[in-house]
């Protein structure tokens, strides 16, 4: 988590403490149920996760853009 905030801080505006708009962008991402947050305090080391129906749609796309292959060992054997 502590990452995707810094990620976010890149973004900041030069008015506002970098770390409260990455939460902002964080907290916008769990408002749209893009982002699933499991645990919503900040003093402890947060999780998230994308949600699994946006997941599978990132994966088809980059996919088809030729962004991502996923092996499977399982059908090289068959």
């Amino acid at each position: 988590m502590e990452e995707l905030i810094q990620l976010f801080v890149a973004e900041g505006d030069e008015d506002r403490v970098m770390e409260d708009v990455a939460r902002d962008y964080l907290d916008e991402l769990n408002n749209r149920s893009l982002l699933q947050v499991e645990t919503r305090r900040w003093e402890i080391k947060a999780k998230c996760r994308v949600h699994d129906l946006l997941r599978d749609l990132a994966i088809e796309k980059a996919k088809d853009l030729n962004f991502l292959y996923i092996y499977d060992h399982e059908e090289t054997f068959k």
